[in-house]
């Protein structure tokens, strides 16, 4: 083989990274992801349309641009599946060798129930603050990929015994193997706008947002099995389904008292099934699902230091299966936790942490660094850590006018 599946499940994840729970912005990302209340008017498009009213200093300002990607591999499934195929191949060259074959059928075994995943996104924004009403236009595209074998239980009785899966007419060669292993993605691009305004209702201020946006849904689905792979068709478009779809959010911020904001947030609040690409000879069918997200948020902000934390009041599921396809088990919702310290306005230092409550992704912590010279220029570094098999990072440059 000239590309081992581990390679190729990498460059596909990166390929679909062009998904539904992901929001660029570095020094959110720094904060454990919790900005629904915090995050600055560059960035309203991207966590809550409200935002984008609520700082009476704010100026003319671009995002060019945000990335982040996120790797979640904890059974180490990418380097199993390399290990797996180097084994099966030193068995098909020596098929009488019960060793070699007790060693593929070893890692194959090994293989089961494992995921891996990788996320990743892009984001541009443009804010233009006003008096009568604040508008910020974004562009964000994200993505994720998910690597799933799906193993035949009765392969592993086939490789370990030579007089079941020797072919007599070609006794150099194993006979075909039922196990697969597959790529499903999913990738959203969206164009936005993001408004907002202030109001004073009975004494207190209240920034309303609204977002409609355009969004164009490409799912992706690529399914080999293990000893019959050509290395040279995973990025075939007939692997995709794409749908374009008008979407819009709604948020608000209330601030009840000098430095404190409680925020509400709804996300994708029109639903959208889309379905993943099968063919003849694929376990069972995939969709992927795009459903409203509901986020409560508060946060107490000075100028030194911000403390926030919010929660989402529903879970998300993005991948379902039918037939006999592996579940995706992707079931989430998070609380996230983030604080941050101001030098002066020229740096900032900042942690946080998120938790799944659906138990599906492992806790997080992350940290970050800001820079933002004289208030014009703001460079944002991040990262996040769970363990080894399992981090991420984030960058953002930004300017304001």
């Amino acid at each position: 083989m000239k590309k081992t599946l581990l390679a190729v499940s990498v460059s596909l994840a990166a390929f679909t990274a062009s998904a539904s729970d992901y929001n660029p912005g570095a020094r959110i990302y720094a904060m454990g992801g919790a900005g629904t209340a915090v995050a600055d008017y560059l960035n309203a498009g991207f966590y809550n349309p409200a935002l984008a009213a609520v700082d009476p200093d704010s100026y003319f300002g671009l995002v060019i641009p945000t990335l982040s990607v996120d790797v979640r591999d904890e059974g180490e499934l990418l380097d199993g599946i390399d290990d797996f195929q180097d084994a099966f191949e030193a068995a098909e060259k020596e098929p009488t060798s019960q060793a070699k074959r007790d060693a593929a059928a070893d890692a194959l075994g090994a293989l089961s129930d494992d995921k891996a995943h990788v996320a990743a996104g892009l984001g541009l924004s443009v804010a233009i603050p006003t008096q009568f009403i604040s508008l910020n236009l974004y562009f964000k595209a994200y993505g994720d990929a998910v690597v799933m074998p799906d193993i035949d239980q009765d392969d592993i009785a086939k490789i370990k015994d030579p007089l079941t899966n020797i072919d007599p007419n070609n006794p150099t060669n194993l006979y075909q193997l039922g196990t697969q292993a597959s790529v499903i993605a999913a990738g959203i691009t969206e164009f936005g706008v993001a408004t907002a305004k202030m109001f004073n209702i009975a004494g207190q201020n209240i920034s309303v947002g609204i977002t409609p946006k355009l969004q164009e849904i490409t799912t992706y689905r690529y399914t080999i099995k293990v000893d019959d792979f050509d290395a040279d068709d995973y990025d075939n478009d007939k692997y995709m389904n794409e749908e374009s779809h008008f979407n819009f959010d709604v948020g608000a911020i209330w601030l009840p008292m000098e430095n404190v904001r409680v925020s509400v947030v709804g996300k994708n609040l029109i639903s959208k099934t889309v379905d993943v690409y099968n063919e003849a000879g694929w376990n069972g069918d995939y969709t992927y699902k795009l459903e409203p997200k509901f986020t409560v948020g508060a946060a107490l902000v000075s100028d030194l230091f911000t403390v926030t934390g919010e929660m989402d009041l529903n879970e998300q599921t993005r991948f379902t299966s039918s037939g006999n396809a592996v579940n995706p088990s992707d079931d989430t919702q998070f609380i996230r936790l983030g604080a941050e310290v101001d030098a002066f306005g020229w740096a900032q230092l900042r942690a946080g942490y998120k938790t799944d409550t659906k138990n599906t992704i492992d806790d997080a912590f992350t940290v970050g660094l800001g820079f933002s010279p004289f208030n014009k220029v703001h460079l944002d570094i991040s990262g996040s850590y769970v363990d080894e098999s399992a981090f991420g990072a984030a960058a953002q440059l930004a300017f304001t006018f």
